[in-house]
């Protein structure tokens, strides 16, 4: 249920099905204000919607999406997420198709459900009449793998969503007005929402030099609140916002940084078990990474010692924490190393193997 432009994880598995001789279409959703696709190399196709917020945004693409589904012709159906899933499960019975199920989160721990226990109920509600049954399925990593198979007895792969060693295409010119000698803290976010960090990074350039640039690329519920920030604290030479950009120009924005920021806090069960996307393409760029100390980025950080994790997250401890990273030139030199080396590992060109465990059995 995205509009598909920075959805790296559907891109992928696109290309992985069509190496393996799959006619694939991408069914996603645009409202107003959707930005524009660049071209791909398999067929897409946006479900425009009208409602935007609340109940009626997911009643309106699932009853679209539903009928699309019903009078197009395929062999085989994947459900990315479970805002998608009861329309897949439906028209997969009827047919008599396979159903791949693709998991990018624990949905119903994600933070935005926490206010909202009615709505809460109704996801859980799904996911126990959905899940169970769903034969072919994986998701990002193995605790919400775990996770699922101890809540719903369903079997998972874990396939992490990493970038691929080689770029799919050239990236498309763009420019961003950084001066050169400004030290970059980049920050990606393709759903940019509370308790992530962003304002506790917006913050923290208070107490920073001004030779440091914040760099925000995204979109999500804390855009327009991060901009008022920027602007009531006077920060609008320390921090620049980049609206989201499509993945194919985001890791050339990326590379302009200095230091990859991924500061999820650990206040629900989807922020504890999370892997985000961006922690992987700090480190295809070759720039360390300051963390949050949730479990499994932590793991990657330690294990590939690519970066530093920050135990309490404030503003103050943020600023000594990234001003200390740059003090110890050696230590700055060894991550950045440690990156280099990591990629050959965590990349998507080994990763995508896992996948024919799951497709093998459908595609012969």
């Amino acid at each position: 249920m995205s509009d598909l432009v920075s959805d790296q994880r559907i891109h992928r598995v696109a290309l992985y099905l069509q190496e393996r001789n799959m006619e694939v279409l991408v069914l996603g959703r645009s409202v107003a204000g959707s930005p524009a696709m660049l071209p791909r190399p398999y067929a897409f196709k946006r479900i425009h919607c009208f409602f935007t917020r609340g109940v009626l945004q997911y009643a309106e693409f699932n009853l679209k999406l539903f009928f699309r589904l019903l009078f197009t012709r395929y062999d085989l159906l994947l459900s990315n997420d479970l805002d998608t899933l009861l329309p897949n499960r439906i028209a997969a019975t009827l047919k008599g198709k396979p159903l791949v199920y693709d998991s990018h989160e624990y949905f119903t721990g994600m933070p935005t459900l926490d206010h909202k226990p009615f709505t809460k109920k109704v996801w859980r509600a799904l996911e126990k009449l959905l899940l169970p049954g769903i034969k072919h399925a994986y998701t990002v990593n193995d605790s919400i793998a775990a996770l699922y198979a101890k809540e719903t007895g369903i079997s998972m792969k874990a396939v992490r969503n990493l970038p691929s060693l080689l770029p799919y295409s050239t990236p498309s010119a763009i420019s961003i007005p950084i001066p050169q000698h400004k030290t970059v803290l980049i920050m990606q976010g393709g759903g940019i929402n509370p308790e992530q960090g962003y304002e506790e990074a917006v913050l923290a350039m208070q107490y920073l030099p001004d030779h440091y640039l914040l760099l925000i690329v995204g979109g999500g519920l804390l855009w327009d609140k991060l901009q008022n920030m920027v602007h009531e604290l006077g920060l609008r030479e320390k921090v620049l916002m980049i609206p989201r950009v499509p993945f194919e120009q985001l890791s050339a924005i990326t590379r302009r940084a200095q230091l990859g920021l991924c500061l999820t806090l650990p206040v629900c069960l989807n922020h504890i078990l999370s892997l985000p996307n961006k922690l992987f393409d700090y480190i295809h760029a070759e720039i360390p990474v300051l963390a949050t100390d949730v479990p499994e980025v932590k793991q990657i950080i330690e294990n590939y010692g690519v970066g530093k994790c920050i135990g309490v997250l404030t503003p103050q401890t943020l600023a000594t924490s990234i001003e200390q990273i740059f003090a110890d030139k050696e230590m700055y030199s060894k991550m950045k190393e440690q990156a280099q080396k990591a990629k050959t590992e965590l990349n998507w060109d080994q990763e995508k193997t896992k996948l024919d465990e799951v497709y093998g059995p459908l595609l012969g």
